[in-house]
């Protein structure tokens, strides 16, 4: 078995992972609580759209709605 297969697939190089966080700044766009990337309002309204995740600071209103289901 190749270590492709023991992975389950490709993986992503390090630099294809940093190459999106590279665009985002701490404490503007995002903050990490309990180890997790949160994303901040501002960054969420330059996004543009709901990606329906149910993000803390939704600013579409998908993260209500994603708490009552």
């Amino acid at each position: 078995m190749s270590d492709e297969q023991k992975t389950n697939g490709p993986q992503p190089e390090d630099d294809e992972l940093s190459g999106w966080s590279s665009h985002l700044v701490e404490g503007e766009d995002y903050y990490i609580e309990d180890g997790k990337m949160v994303f901040t309002e501002a960054y969420l309204r330059r996004r543009g759209t709901c990606c329906h995740s149910g993000c803390r600071h939704c600013p579409y209103g998908e993260a209500s709605t994603q708490k009552a289901r």
